[in-house]
């Protein structure tokens, strides 16, 4: 049971670093090199970058629980 949690704890908190630099880096990449979806979402991003983080996260957490081992003991 604590490894379990420590290994949830260690899993979010990759997905909050990766989650971070995706947003940081990729606002400022894209102020660079305008797409027309940062025109449309980027002072969204850039007014909210707290919601944008956590966001992100939720889908890398839930994303890497869907491609993890599946649990044991389902059966």
């Amino acid at each position: 049971m604590a490894e379990e949690r420590e290994d949830r704890a260690l899993r979010l908190t990759l997905c909050v670093l990766v989650a971070a630099a995706l947003c940081y880096g990729g606002a400022a990449w894209l102020r660079e090199h305008p797409v027309p979806l940062w025109e449309k979402y980027g002072p969204w991003l850039e007014e909210h970058p707290t919601q944008a983080v956590a966001a992100v996260t939720a889908a890398l957490y839930l994303l890497s629980r869907g491609l993890g081992q599946p649990e044991e003991g389902g059966e």
